[in-house]
């Protein structure tokens, strides 16, 4: 298993409430996807209103776009990467490890998403935050898909740091 830098105990009960909300409503794991108003994230939660907007203060601008009280409240797609492993089934860092070992072992290995979803046999919901994790950490290079989703990406290549990355978590 792969060391997140980020751990339940790093965030406050608020803050993975409304990262919950969006981790189990999420279609795609992309940016933007489910955007959802303060009014449901209230009801959704069970927390007060206030508390709603302490916890998108704590989650912070990487994570969620919040443009106030009236408008729909949305994910950037490192929420998916990060409070994935929390509520769902697989771990986006757990994948992203996975996913680069096979980039550098497979000379062969596709650069385009839905060929590397159809290799991995994972949906895009799985995929996107896994290919996120390794564009946050700068474990490979991406190009934003001009189609949008379900896939966030268009193109997925190798980089210098990607073996680095497999190199580094084999010692571990």
């Amino acid at each position: 298993m792969v060391n997140q830098t980020s751990n339940a105990s790093a965030y406050s009960a608020n803050c993975k409430a409304v990262a919950k909300v969006f981790v189990e409503t999420s279609r795609n794991g992309a940016e933007f996807d489910q955007p959802i108003s303060m009014d449901e994230l209230v009801k959704r939660t069970g927390l007060s209103k206030e508390d709603v907007k302490k916890g998108i203060a704590d989650l912070g601008d990487d994570k969620i776009l919040y443009q106030g009280d009236d408008q729909p409240i949305a994910p950037h797609a490192e929420l998916f990467a990060i409070f994935d492993s929390f509520w769902e089934a697989w771990d986006p860092a757990d994948d992203a490890l996975t996913l680069a070992k096979a980039m550098i072992k497979d000379s062969a290995f596709p650069t385009d998403p839905a060929q590397i979803s159809d290799r991995m046999a994972w949906e895009a919901r799985r995929l996107n935050p896994a290919m996120t994790y390794l564009l946050d950490h700068h474990f490979a290079n991406a190009h934003d898909s001009d189609k949008g989703a379900p896939l966030i990406y268009n193109l997925l290549v190798k980089t210098a740091e990607t073996k680095q990355f497999v190199s580094n978590m084999a010692t571990n």
